[in-house]
C-alpha cells in the first residue's frame, strides 16, 4: 500500500464493500486490510456493551495477541484518528497501527495492524483514506447481518407451519416449499411435481388450479385475485382443500401463495403449552387433548385406563378453567387457541406421555 496507484486504491475500496456485503469469494475485512498493509496480523475490535474481537486475520498462524494497550487508547480518540507505535508482543518488537474506524453512542470500532517493519507516513495516510469506507462497510455489514437473521427467522417460521405452503411463479414453478408441502408433493396423490411445475392429479382440477395461479399472478397488480379449490386425490383419501392467493401487490412478475390442508393429517396439540395456558394438571391435560382429538369420554376412559367418573371429574375442572360449559364448546376453544406454528416436539415435554 506504500506506493499504491489510484486504480489499486479504487480496487481495494471496491473489495471492502464486497466483503461487507458477503459477495462470493470476498475475504473478511481484517484479512483484506492485512493484505493491503502487508501486515502480519490484523484485528477488527468492537466496543459496544463490551470490548470484543469482531474479525481476526493472522498470516503467520501464531495467534499473535492484539496490541490491547494501543487499541484501548484508540477507543478514546476521535473518529478516524490514527495511532502508530512500536510494541513488544511476545515474539519480539512489532510495529502497530490503529485506526479509529467508527465512534458511535452505542458502538465503536477500531482496526489494528501489526508487522515487523515500521509503518511509513505515506502508508498511514493511505490507511486514513480507507477509514471512511471501512466505517460505511461496517454499517453495511451490520445491516446485512440483521437482514440475514430476519430472513432466517422467516424461513424457519415458514418451514414450521404444519399446513402445506408453497410460493409459485406464474408458470406454477415452486420458489419456496415448506416441510409439510414437500411431504404432500411426495405423496403425489393430489398435488405433485411434473416437469418442474406443481400440478393437480385430476385433469379438470389441474386446469382450474392453473387458472387460479394465473389470476393470482396477473401482470396488472390491481387485478390479481385469489381463490379456493377442493383437490380430489387418487386412492380414496379425502380431498385436499387449497387456497391460492397473490403474494405481491407491486407491478412486475407476480407469484402466488398456495396453502393446502390435508384432512387426513391432524395437527399436533402441544400438551405442555395447553397446560400452561389454562393452568391444567397433567390428568386434566390428558383428558382435554384426547377430547380435542375427537375421542368420546368412554374412549378416553378406555385409552387412559381410568374410571368414567374420573374422566367426568377432570372434564368439569377443565370446563371451569377454560370458562366453557359443553364438550363441543371446549373442543372449539382448544382447536382455535392452539398455535398452528408449533411443530412436533417444539413445545417441550408432553405430559400426555407416560
Amino acid at each position: 500500500m506504500q506506493n499504491a496507484p489510484l486504480d489499486q486504491i479504487s480496487d481495494l475500496i471496491g473489495r471492502i464493500y464486497e466483503s461487507a456485503t458477503g459477495a462470493p469469494r470476498a475475504v473478511g475485512l481484517s484479512e483484506l486490510m492485512r493484505q493491503a498493509a502487508a501486515a502480519d496480523a490484523a484485528w477488527l475490535v468492537v466496543e459496544d456493551q463490551r470490548t470484543r474481537l469482531l474479525d481476526v486475520a493472522d498470516a503467520a498462524g501464531d495467534a499473535a495477541q492484539p496490541p490491547w494497550e494501543i487499541i484501548a487508547a484508540s477507543f478514546q480518540q476521535p473518529e478516524l484518528a490514527l495511532d502508530a507505535r512500536a510494541v513488544l508482543n511476545g515474539a519480539g518488537d512489532r510495529q502497530a497501527a490503529t485506526l479509529m474506524v467508527h465512534r458511535g453512542a452505542h458502538r465503536s470500532a477500531v482496526l489494528a495492524l501489526a508487522r515487523r517493519a515500521a509503518f511509513l507516513p505515506v502508508e498511514l495516510e493511505r490507511l486514513s483514506v480507507l477509514g471512511p469506507h471501512l466505517r460505511r462497510a461496517l454499517g453495511i455489514e451490520e445491516q446485512m447481518s440483521v437482514l440475514r437473521r430476519r430472513s432466517d427467522d422467516a424461513a424457519e417460521a415458514f418451514e414450521s407451519v404444519p399446513l402445506a405452503m408453497m410460493v409459485v411463479d406464474a408458470d406454477q414453478r415452486p420458489m419456496s416449499v415448506n416441510r409439510a408441502a414437500r411431504d404432500m408433493l411426495a405423496d403425489g396423490d393430489g398435488l405433485y411435481i411434473e416437469g418442474g411445475r406443481v400440478e393437480a392429479r385430476v385433469a379438470e382440477i389441474a386446469q382450474a388450479f392453473g387458472a387460479s395461479v394465473r389470476a393470482a399472478t396477473a401482470g396488472d397488480a390491481g387485478r390479481r385475485v385469489g381463490g379456493g379449490l377442493v383437490v380430489p386425490r387418487v386412492g380414496g383419501p379425502r380431498p385436499l382443500t387449497m387456497f391460492v392467493a397473490p403474494m405481491r401487490a407491486a407491478e412486475g412478475p407476480g407469484c402466488a401463495l398456495i396453502v393446502a390442508k390435508d384432512p387426513e393429517r391432524t395437527a399436533t396439540i402441544p400438551s405442555d403449552l395447553l397446560a400452561r395456558l389454562y393452568g391444567l394438571t397433567v390428568a386434566e391435560t390428558r383428558v382435554a387433548v384426547a377430547l380435542a382429538q375427537g375421542k368420546s369420554p368412554a374412549e378416553i376412559s378406555a385409552d387412559l385406563r381410568i374410571k368414567a367418573d374420573t374422566v367426568r371429574t377432570n372434564l368439569k375442572r377443565v370446563f371451569a378453567k377454560t370458562d366453557t360449559n359443553r364438550q363441543a364448546e371446549l373442543v372449539q376453544l382448544l382447536l382455535s387457541t392452539m398455535p398452528m406454528l408449533v411443530p412436533d416436539g417444539a413445545a417441550g415435554t408432553d405430559p400426555n406421555r407416560r
